[in-house]
C-alpha cells in the first residue's frame, strides 16, 4: 500500500489546485483527470465518469482505507481526510452536470 505524499506543506493551495496536483502526480499516468479524453490505461476509468457510476461521497471511505481493484496494475493509495475532501471535490467538478451549471459570479 502506498501512502500518498502529503499536500499539507502548501496550505495556500485551493482545494482544486491541491487535488489536481496529487491526482496529476499519482493518478494521471493511468486515469484521465480532464473533462474529456481517454485514460492512458485501458482499465482505468476517466475520473469524470466516476460521479455517474458512484455517489462521490461514498468514495471517501475507499480513499481513506485504500482503493482495491481487480487488476494488478492499480497501486493501493491511502489519503488523509483533507486530501480526500479535495479529491472528491475535484472529481465532483468533472461531472457533466457540474460543467453545464452556471458558475457563481465572484464579487
Amino acid at each position: 500500500m502506498w501512502k500518498a505524499p502529503s499536500l499539507r506543506p502548501r496550505p495556500q493551495r485551493a482545494k482544486r489546485s491541491r487535488s489536481s496536483f496529487v491526482l496529476g502526480a499519482l493518478c494521471a499516468r493511468c486515469h484521465s483527470i480532464a473533462a474529456d479524453g481517454k485514460s492512458p490505461h485501458g482499465h482505468a476509468p476517466p475520473f469524470r465518469v466516476l460521479p455517474s457510476r458512484y455517489p462521490v461521497a461514498n468514495l471517501a471511505e475507499a480513499f481513506a482505507e485504500g482503493i482495491i481493484v481487480t487488476h494488478k496494475d492499480m497501486p493501493q493509495f491511502v489519503f488523509d481526510p483533507d486530501e480526500i475532501e479535495a479529491i472528491l471535490s475535484f472529481i465532483d467538478s468533472l461531472a457533466p452536470e457540474a460543467r453545464t451549471k452556471p458558475q457563481p459570479q465572484r464579487k
